[in-house]
């Protein structure tokens, strides 16, 4: 799954998206600061990642590969 997190905005918002995406359980992912996004490779519900994104302080939307 792919999300777009427009408010991450620097090296620390990166940091800690990657946390709480850890602390969540969610073990295979990316986080990358240049596309704004977020990229779960594993079986992993949306609530649970749209939560952890939550809780890290951003918000985000749901991508397709091709984008929003």
């Amino acid at each position: 799954m792919l999300f777009y997190v427009e408010d991450m905005s620097c090296s620390h918002c990166q940091r800690a998206l990657e946390q709480s995406l850890s602390a969540a359980g969610v073990r295979d992912f990316e986080v990358d600061l240049r596309t704004k996004s977020v990229r779960v490779h594993e079986s992993v519900s949306r609530e649970v990642i749209e939560k952890a994104i939550r809780e890290a302080g951003y918000t985000s939307r749901i991508m397709n590969e091709q984008g929003l």
